[in-house]
């Protein structure tokens, strides 16, 4: 073979070199990526089982928060407890101090509401709502007034012209979104600006109301600001004032309130307003795990009296936040 068949068959080996090393560039590459989508896959998976645990620890925390809740208050109301302590455990329900339980797996805190400081929806002021919507969420006074006339309307059994009977008491807070001009907003908040532009939380009847004190009254150890502002002729700082008063030691009263805030409610808000205390509350614990970068909510209605286990659950949602 001539020198020039020996350069050729080189250049050709050369060239079959080169492809061959192309191939096994592109194949190392593929199967790089292969590997890192493998590993990719694994720590999301990892991860999402990590998750899972801390969900699942999260959620138990806030069961015990309210179990431990639940037996902190049937331990109140049995009787021999010193009168002291009956008092410090309900000042610290009203200062809005939660019950906290301290695990290995992270912390639960429940924090208890008694429904005697929230709207009832069968047999609260039309007046509060009316107010509640104008302060609360920017409601014009006439459509203020216009939903809690339709409000007043739909919670009365009427008759059509069949008999058949229309309306009549609201089973659930949720119902009001029956009520004509009613907006899911005003059920279930909305977030909003404020003035300085931070972004603000404004509750909705899901918070401020119930179905379970049948009366028209509000007590006022344990109503909401955003209610105190809604009653007859209380200003926001009366509101305010009546908050921090009563966080450091409960109204005895409705006279006892007046004499230590100032406050004078009408005659009008004195109707509204009450001391009395109800045997169903608001349970609300929150858990959350060690290292977890969200928490586990549970939401429990709970109503004590005489049951086989002294309360019985009326509702119950868990959630995760």
């Amino acid at each position: 073979m001539d020198g020039r068949g020996e350069k050729v068959k080189k250049t050709r080996s050369q060239s079959d070199r080169g492809v061959i090393l192309l191939i096994v560039l592109w194949v190392t590459i593929m199967l790089s990526v292969i590997a890192f989508g493998f590993a990719s896959d694994i720590q999301l998976g990892a991860r999402s089982v990590e998750n899972t645990n801390q969900s699942a620890a999260g959620y138990f925390l806030a069961k015990a928060a309210v179990s431990e809740a639940v037996y902190e208050m049937m331990k109140m109301n049995q009787g021999g407890v010193d009168v002291a302590v009956s008092r410090a455990f309900k000042q610290q329900r009203i200062a809005l101090q939660p019950i906290t339980i301290q695990l290995e797996t992270g912390t639960g805190d429940c924090w208890i509401e008694n429904e005697a400081g929230k709207l009832d929806v069968n047999s609260g002021s039309p007046w509060v709502l009316q107010n509640l919507l104008v302060k609360q969420f920017g409601v014009e006074e006439s459509k203020a007034e216009s939903i809690a006339a339709a409000w007043t309307d739909r919670r009365k059994a009427t008759p059509d012209s069949e008999g058949l009977l229309h309306g009549g008491p609201l089973t659930s807070v949720e119902e009001m979104l029956d009520v004509s001009g009613m907006k899911s907003s005003f059920v279930y908040g909305e977030w909003a600006l404020d003035r300085e532009g931070q972004a603000v939380l404004h509750r909705g009847l899901l918070s401020l109301a119930t179905v379970y004190s049948a009366s028209p009254r509000l007590n006022l150890n344990y109503a909401s600001i955003d209610l105190l502002k809604s009653l007859p002729g209380v200003t926001d700082d009366q509101a305010h004032l009546i908050e921090t008063t009563r966080a450091q030691r409960y109204f005895d009263s409705v006279d006892d309130c007046q004499q230590r805030t100032a406050v004078q409610f009408s005659d009008q808000a004195r109707d509204l307003v009450s001391v009395e205390d109800l045997p169903v509350f608001t349970l609300l614990a929150r858990g959350h795990a060690k290292d977890a970068g969200f928490d586990r909510t549970v939401r429990a209605i709970v109503q004590f009296g005489p049951t086989p286990m002294g309360y019985r659950i009326l509702y119950w949602k868990d959630e995760e936040l």
